[in-house]
């Protein structure tokens, strides 16, 4: 089964903003100018971008939750009406108690106004909109690692300069282009999948799991920096000294992240290099 990483904080925040300045002002008889210079208008949009955050990032958990036990593919009716229930109907009651809630705040009975009549409706298409967004970005997410997906490999070639030889077998598009073990700057982990990046900076996932890839070089040429990265000898540009007997690692290509070798691993990797 394959998993898709929702990695979206900062559009679900700008959507909440958005959704939320809508919901607001919908319906008001007034100028943008003048809405922006009323205070109750802050007050409100406090509120609900705070529902409308909470929903976006619970329909997001759902989906999240049911791709790694009811996938699309693999179980698509069970999904189907588990996403009717948990993606739709459940954020809808959790909106109503969640706007039950602000207006009690606010010492009003949700009952006593206009909120079910005109923006509960919205809120519930809103919801709708962001499940079918999340299925698109499901399906597209899928695609694009099918057309980058590499087989259960490595592959060996023919013997004749030893390490040179061996190669990852990768798909690009269409093309299947054999990547040699030589030129893999290191393999790393980033969110639910797993990639090789060369020395050249092009990156490509990889089906395996890091303790595979590991298993299947050898650790003269490769070292398991940490449990996200996996480096070969010619990647490692220099590294300087941290607290606790730690080390921070930099390569070439470089990696946007630190780089950190515990003081478990530090004699090991001085060692190996």
């Amino acid at each position: 089964m394959v998993f898709v990483s929702y990695n979206d904080f900062w559009l679900r925040v700008i959507s909440s903003v958005i959704a939320a300045h809508f919901i607001v002002v919908y319906g008001v008889e007034k100028s943008l100018f003048h809405i922006l210079l009323t205070p109750v208008y802050y007050v409100a949009m406090a509120g609900s971008v705070t529902i409308a955050f909470i929903l976006i990032t619970f329909v997001r958990m759902i989906y999240i939750r049911l791709d790694r036990k009811y996938g699309w593919i693999e179980r698509p009716v069970e999904r189907t009406g588990l996403q009717l229930l948990l993606g739709l109907i459940a954020p809808g009651i959790l909106a109503f108690i969640l706007a039950s809630l602000y207006f009690s705040l606010r010492g009003m009975n949700i009952l006593d106004t206009l909120y079910l009549r005109f923006d509960y409706p919205i809120i519930l298409l809103l919801i709708l909109f962001l499940n079918l967004y999340y299925l698109a970005y499901f399906f597209y997410q899928r695609m694009r690692i099918a057309e980058l997906s590499v087989p259960n490999l490595p592959i060996v070639t023919e013997e004749l300069d030893g390490l040179s030889q061996r190669a990852f077998l990768v798909n690009q598009g269409a093309k299947s282009i054999p990547v040699a073990v030589s030129s893999i700057a290191y393999f790393f982990r980033e969110g639910s999948y797993n990639f090789l990046r060369t020395v050249s900076g092009d990156d490509y996932p990889v089906q395996q799991s890091l303790d595979e890839v590991q298993a299947s070089l050898p650790d003269t040429e490769f070292f398991r920096a940490n449990r996200q990265m996996l480096v070969s000898r010619k990647a490692c540009k220099h590294f300087e000294p941290l607290a606790y007997n730690k080390l921070e690692l930099f390569t070439e290509p470089a990696y946007k992240l630190q780089i950190v070798i515990s003081q478990k691993r530090n004699r090991a990797f001085r060692d190996w290099l």
